[in-house]
């Protein structure tokens, strides 16, 4: 939950690089991944990011719409609802 309310701020994020996190951040292109444990690599996504406001402005913008399009509460509960009618329908195939 932690990622998408710092995305929900509409600020670029900077996590850690590889499964998880750093996956996610690259495919929404809201922020940016620095290999674990390394300062360095941290300090230069860092400056990156203090070097180039557009692309801040932009990954903030893509990290913000993805919260709202599929990470509230209301499309949690969409998505449940959907899983729920299929389960229903599928059951009332089983027994016709």
């Amino acid at each position: 939950m932690k990622l998408w309310e710092y995305l929900a701020c509409g600020r670029p994020v900077i996590t850690t690089a590889g499964p998880g996190y750093g996956e996610t951040v690259e495919e929404i292109g809201c922020g940016l991944a620095a290999e674990p444990e390394n300062a360095r690599d941290l300090a230069r996504q860092l400056i990156r990011l203090l070097e180039d406001p557009d692309a801040r402005r932009k990954m903030g913008e893509r990290g913000r719409t993805a919260v709202i399009q599929a990470h509230t509460w209301g499309a949690r509960a969409k998505e449940l609802e959907q899983v729920l009618d299929m389960a229903i329908a599928a059951r009332r195939r089983t027994l016709s």
